[in-house]
């Protein structure tokens, strides 16, 4: 099976605001398009549209390529309290004073990306040589 290759997210096409219709995801699995800030929110507050349902066994598959996002006991895919639990847990980690502790380090993480990108012979994979490297780069 040959699949298109993804399309990036700045470069989709946007849908007209409308009330929610039936599209199909790059799998062919058929879901529903929202593209109202209302429709949106009651989806996102209603108790019967969890993210548990989307790993439960025989669920139809979401993407074409595996991605880290869908594992099923991430912080992103977890309902309720287990899920309020886990935040409990990191969310002192990710306050303002925290990140700005971490901001030196990062900026010369990515001054250092930045300038072995620009060293690469034209055209340098962006994706490779920095998106892909700066989340795992190692701390001090």
């Amino acid at each position: 099976m040959t699949t298109a290759p993804l399309v990036p997210l700045h470069c989709l096409r946007q849908a007209e605001p409308g009330p929610p219709r039936l599209t199909e995801l790059p799998t062919g699995t058929p879901a529903w398009l929202l593209t109202r800030h209302a429709d949106v929110r009651q989806a996102l507050t209603d108790p019967r549209l969890d993210r548990a349902s989307l790993y439960a066994p025989g669920a139809p598959a979401l993407s074409v390529v595996p991605n880290l996002l869908d594992d099923p006991d991430g912080l992103l895919n977890i309902d309720g309290i287990e899920h309020q639990k886990l935040r409990r847990t990191v969310q002192r980690a990710f306050t303002p004073r925290a990140i700005e502790r971490w901001r030196p380090w990062v900026s010369t993480v990515v001054e250092e990306l930045i300038d072995e990108l620009t060293a690469q012979p034209a055209p340098a994979d962006v994706v490779a040589a920095y998106t892909r490297r700066l989340p795992v780069a190692r701390s001090p």
